[in-house]
C-alpha cells in the first residue's frame, strides 16, 4: 500500500495545513476569557498586553495635556496676582 503525496502537511516546513477559517477559530478559543478555559492564562497575558500597549500609546497626549494644564494654571496664578498687587 502506497502512502498519498498530500498527507495534510509540508515535507519543507512541517506545519499542517489549515483553513483560514479553522486558524481563526482557534485563536479566539486560544484568546478567550471565558472562565474554565484551558489557555485562559495565555488569554489574560494577551489582554494585559494590549492594555498596556493602549496605555503607552496615550502617553503623549497624557503630556500634552499636563503640560497645557500647567501652563493654564500658570498663567491663572500670574493674573490673579497681578490683580492683587495692582488693588492694593
Amino acid at each position: 500500500m502506497k502512502s498519498s503525496q498530500f498527507s495534510g502537511s509540508s515535507s519543507r516546513t512541517g506545519k499542517t495545513f489549515r483553513s483560514s477559517k479553522n486558524r481563526r477559530k482557534h485563536e479566539r478559543k486560544l484568546l478567550s476569557l471565558k472562565e474554565g478555559n484551558p489557555f485562559e492564562d495565555i488569554a489574560l497575558i494577551d489582554a494585559i498586553y494590549n492594555l498596556v500597549t493602549k496605555i503607552f500609546g496615550y502617553q503623549n497626549h497624557i503630556r500634552d495635556v499636563c503640560k497645557s494644564l500647567l501652563e493654564i494654571s500658570r498663567t491663572t496664578k500670574l493674573e490673579l496676582y497681578n490683580y492683587c498687587t495692582n488693588k492694593f
